[in-house]
């Protein structure tokens, strides 16, 4: 099925701007939301996610990806009722509107919505989030799922985009010379930005309601992505001083032992199977 007439709510984010991108590129009638008043079009409005008295008029709407949000886990923590009257009021009260406005919603969530405890989470399971961003995001999904056959929520892993700040860093310090302290009990299931925008738009294409699943095929340390990336860039693995959060006196929201997603309906429904957490890391420093 086509997408038809396309809004993205928040395109100034690193998943919206390369979703925008991809749709773009394939020719497709797309309006994106920005909260910039200095790029404002017909194809770029505007839209503050706090102040949905100002939000625009949506008129006939086929498909909305609802890339806004407060995604900080800092911000989340510390301001946890400003952070959560965008992240599930908002949210949901937007996506109501465009669900009036018929639109087929696609909500990006998280694999945070879980407690870490076992691999390979269910899309079933019941949400344990230990997380102020996590419940959040699990209240939200709920909003956005109770709209039924026209509502989708994709759960991602960690996603590494090009240009990921940290592993910028990483790779400067390296080639600088300098060592660098990567944790050594911190986990990720990284998956690439492409295979995200790859299943956002199937999903929205097929129209496939419910929640589905994006994750590697397995846990790595934030340790083994900075080995990976010291051997990609020929770096000396002697620059490499791995260190506990713990050690490092850094208070993590959470240290989940996993953070891996059951994809059984990724791979039956589009034939996409969980990759290697490494291929994240290649495509980030491309």
């Amino acid at each position: 099925m086509a997408l038809g007439n396309v809004w993205i709510i928040g395109a100034d984010g690193s998943l919206g701007r390369v979703l925008s991108a991809n749709l773009v590129a394939r020719g497709v009638s797309l309006t994106a939301t920005t909260r910039r008043v200095d790029c404002l079009d017909d194809r770029r409005r505007y839209l503050d996610l706090g102040d949905p008295a100002c939000w625009p008029a949506f008129g006939e709407i086929d498909t909305a990806f609802i890339c806004a949000g407060a995604t900080s886990l800092t911000a989340c923590r510390y301001q946890p009722h400003q952070t959560r009257s965008l992240n599930v009021t908002a949210t949901a009260e937007l996506a109501r509107r465009l669900n009036d406005s018929g639109a087929f919603i696609v909500y990006p969530s998280t694999n945070q919505v879980f407690d870490g405890l076992t691999p390979m989470a269910n899309a079933t399971t019941t949400p344990r989030p230990q997380t102020e961003y996590g419940r959040q995001k699990a209240d939200a999904e709920r909003h956005v799922l109770a709209l039924g056959e026209q509502a989708a929520v994709v759960r991602l892993t960690k996603v590494l985009a090009a240009g990921n700040a940290l592993l910028e860093e990483w790779r400067e310090a390296l080639r600088s010379g300098h060592p660098i302290q990567p944790f050594s009990d911190l986990r990720a299931s990284t998956i690439p930005m492409s295979l995200v925008v790859n299943v956002l738009v199937r999903v929205a294409e097929s129209r496939l309601s419910g929640i589905t699943q994006i994750s590697a095929d397995r846990d790595v340390t934030y340790a083994e992505v900075a080995q990976h990336l010291t051997r990609k860039i020929a770096a000396p693995e002697a620059l490499l001083t791995p260190i506990s959060s713990t050690d490092a006196g850094v208070l993590l929201d959470a240290l989940p032992k996993h953070t891996t997603l059951d994809t059984s309906r990724l791979t039956e429904v589009f034939g996409i199977k969980a990759p290697d957490p490494l291929h994240a890391v290649d495509e980030a420093i491309a």
